[in-house]
């Protein structure tokens, strides 16, 4: 485990429903460790580089309370210092990025 990154491992601790219910529209509450792990695993892989080792969460518009889908990308840690240290935009670096509920495609809409 890097530092400030966290390796790719499953989750069986991730409830969709809870998800929902508690960090979704307009929720501020800090996302658990559990849920972000479950993020990363979807994706597998860096948004920018494809390197699998260390992947790291970033919040898209830099608020780490807010916790729509949307706003949530996976990173390695060089790409994601690219952001925070030389200022690079993150559409700009993921030109394509993918919103994680829509790798879950119905499973994420049928969670009530």
């Amino acid at each position: 485990k890097s530092k400030y990154g966290n390796k790719v491992v499953k989750s069986s601790d991730f409830d969709l429903q809870l998800y929902k219910k508690t960090y979704g529209v307009g929720r501020t509450e800090k996302l658990p460790k559990t849920l972000r792990n479950f993020i990363i695993q979807l994706y597998g892989s860096c948004e920018c580089c494809d390197y699998s080792e260390v992947l790291d969460l970033h919040h898209v518009d830099e608020n780490h309370n807010n916790n729509e889908p949307s706003n949530h990308g996976v990173l390695c840690p060089n790409c994601h210092a690219k952001i925070h240290r030389l200022g690079i935009p993150f559409h700009q670096l993921v030109p394509n990025h993918i919103v994680w509920s829509d790798i879950l495609e119905d499973s994420y809409q049928d969670a009530k």
